[in-house]
């Protein structure tokens, strides 16, 4: 049975640095997920710290720095109105600064461990659309104007389309992360009217882009939303320990030929004594075993989870049949 994990800011804690110092320097973010492959042999490995924040602050939004484990975050909204947004990334192009950091870092990491899966992160575009615009603010535009806003939507993934082209020549593959998208944050009937068609669209060119189903990213309660989702494109999707992965498998039963990660709950991994870890990685093994197309999975790794607890998990996971 196969095992995945998330490991951000955790990679920054295996080379005793902050999320915020490795955020920024391009040898510290390969230094730390060299680390942290190096440990764990883990897969995929999404090279980055705060992944949603790259393609907002390169369109102008500024990532607030914390010191110690707190990740970096987007500050203030930077526009009001969906037209606003709308104009103003049509002159941004993917070059330089952070996105060029990245990329460097992922293609590193691909040479230094040519059998490891090195994925980039793209933001959805109703992800990136909550931090561009505010997620209360386009909560409200899209209850306004359903349609005005998924054509705003649908601008921010033809933008993105281009950051999966800049990704695809440097001959690396795509993770989309859509998390806002999720319930409760937007209701399934909001999310099939809103985001599905745009987030569709983005992994439609991830896959023209690469020539790989993109895995698509998006916690919360998705048992909701799950067969919206099986509709998008996607080659894999997560069932996050905040559903009721129960639900979520059987809403996607029709859908085989989707790879599934069913996560245990990230908590297990703080303690120094794996045995809650084990038990819950028990349980997430019987839910992947009624599914052909399925592995375990461990959502983000906390910073100070113990690595003990964490291979612990793994081996286990490995081990069954």
């Amino acid at each position: 049975m196969r095992f995945e994990t998330g490991l951000y800011e955790h990679a920054a804690k295996l080379i005793g640095c902050t999320p915020s110092q490795v955020s920024r320097d391009g040898d510290l973010l390969f230094q730390a997920h060299a680390a942290a492959y190096e440990l764990y042999q883990h897969t995929p490995v999404v090279v980055g710290i705060d992944l949603y924040n790259i393609e907002a602050e390169l369109l102008g939004s500024q990532v607030l720095l914390p010191d110690g484990d707190a990740m970096p975050s987007i500050g203030a909204p930077i526009f009001q109105s969906l037209s606003d947004m709308s104009r103003h990334v049509d002159s941004q192009p993917f070059a330089g600064g952070r996105v060029e950091m990245m990329l460097t870092a992922a293609v590193k990491m691909q040479q230094a461990f040519p059998q490891a899966q090195v994925l980039v992160p793209v933001t959805g575009p109703f992800t990136l659309a909550s931090l561009l615009l505010g997620l209360e603010n386009l909560l409200m535009l899209a209850i306004e104007n359903t349609e005005k806003t998924e054509q705003a939507l649908q601008h921010l993934s033809a933008w993105l389309t281009h950051y999966c082209e800049t990704i695809a020549a440097h001959k690396l593959k795509i993770v989309v992360f859509e998390s806002a998208a999720s319930p409760p944050m937007l209701s399934p009937s909001m999310f099939a009217e809103v985001a599905l068609s745009p987030l569709r669209n983005l992994l439609g060119a991830a896959h023209r882009c690469t020539g790989d189903r993109a895995s698509c990213i998006i916690g919360g309660n998705t048992a909701l939303i799950a067969q919206d989702l099986a509709q998008s494109g996607a080659g894999s999707l997560i069932c996050p320990f905040e559903t009721d992965q129960e639900k979520f498998l059987q809403e996607i039963a029709a859908f085989p030929q989707i790879d599934v990660r069913v996560n245990v709950d990230p908590r297990v991994f703080l303690q120094k004594n794996p045995r809650l870890a084990l038990r819950e990685a028990e349980r997430a093994c019987h839910l992947v075993h009624r599914r052909e197309m399925a592995c375990v999975g461990t959502g983000v790794i906390p910073f100070e989870a113990e690595p003990e607890t964490v291979l612990a998990v793994r081996d286990f996971v490995l081990s069954q049949r």
